[in-house]
């Protein structure tokens, strides 16, 4: 039976060295585990302001607000249709949003931001964040705003004069910012023309690419047969067709003079007339030619302007055409 006597010095010395490497283990793990909780934190962090800055882009691409980015020097700029900078990265470490280095807000510091097109998919914009070590975030957005190279010589085009006049008369309006160009001074506007006059609704704000392509029917309607359609709302047109005169995207029957119809929120390729009226269609343009697969049109209110644009002719996009009967005239 051992005396009780207390420890003696070797004994302590023993027991405080195994004090101390259960605490050195146990502050190791902990500082293990700070590390990693950090590193945690960090990357969340990361992940939830890429999420930001992207989900910013898709909303305002998903309204046909996203603009085309314009090169300058290694900094991007995302702007909306108006001018208004949404995201701007300086081309260093930092991206801003709501303004540029001297007015935006700065959301991302250590990360580079890219802003790339593919020249197989007008208007298809890749937007791509990237962390040193290689961990990106990134989104493909529509972008409805790219123009095609050049102008269609429409004097080229083998179809007959009544769909050539109906063509002429949108490419009259290039540039229109949605006043009518060489008008007779009774309208301003395409929106005023169709509603004959503004009100507190209406006005020279109002979405008026629909309103664009009705004015450009109601100047060649004595060259189509029956009644022309006019319309406003993108929507309303397309829950008019019939199955006699829809299109379904991607047909090989789409021709010059065709009514083309958007839904910029669709991300699947529509399958059926009845498809097509569920999508919330919300632009619509006129067919100037279709050439390897791409499809080339005049629009009104595109970019917040008339003009030529091309698409792949199976983008999801499109959720179809519609035929105009004009008198003893074929399209392309």
């Amino acid at each position: 039976m051992r005396k009780s006597r207390g420890f003696t010095l070797i004994e302590m010395v023993v027991a405080m060295a195994a004090s101390a490497i259960v605490i050195g283990a146990g502050m190791t793990l902990v500082s293990v585990c700070v590390r990693t909780e950090a590193a945690a934190a960090s990357e969340a962090n990361r992940q939830n302001t890429a999420r930001v800055v992207i989900t910013l882009i898709e909303k305002l691409a998903g309204e046909c607000e996203l603009g085309k980015p314009e090169p300058t020097g290694s900094a991007v700029r995302l702007q909306t249709l108006d001018g208004k900078t949404v995201v701007y990265y300086d081309g260093g470490e930092t991206v801003y949003v709501s303004g540029d280095a001297g007015s935006g807000t700065p959301i991302i510091t250590g990360a580079a931001l890219s802003a790339e097109t593919d020249p197989d998919r007008p208007g298809v914009l890749t937007v791509t964040i990237t962390y040193p070590g290689g961990e990106k975030y990134s989104t493909s957005v529509f972008c409805r705003t790219w123009e095609a190279e050049e102008k269609v010589d429409l004097d080229t085009l083998p179809f007959g004069e009544n769909i050539k006049e109906f063509l002429q008369c949108a490419y009259d309006q290039y540039g229109s910012h949605g006043e009518i160009i060489g008008g007779d001074g009774t309208y301003s506007y395409f929106s005023e023309w169709y509603h004959g006059g503004f009100d507190g609704e209406w006005n020279e704000n109002t979405p008026w690419c629909a309103c664009f392509a009705s004015w450009c029917i109601d100047r060649v309607k004595d060259s189509i047969d029956g009644t022309p359609p006019t319309y406003a709302k993108v929507e309303s047109w397309v829950d008019s067709l019939t199955e006699t005169d829809y299109i379904l995207p991607g047909s090989s029957d789409v021709k010059s003079g065709d009514i083309i119809f958007f839904s910029w929120g669709n991300e699947e390729p529509v399958t059926s007339l009845a498809e097509a009226k569920r999508t919330h269609a919300n632009h619509v343009g006129i067919v100037v030619k279709v050439e390897e697969g791409k499809i080339i049109t005049i629009e009104g209110n595109s970019g917040g302007v008339v003009q030529q644009c091309s698409y792949d002719a199976e983008s999801p996009h499109i959720i179809g055409y519609a035929r105009l009967s004009f008198k003893g005239s074929d399209g392309l």
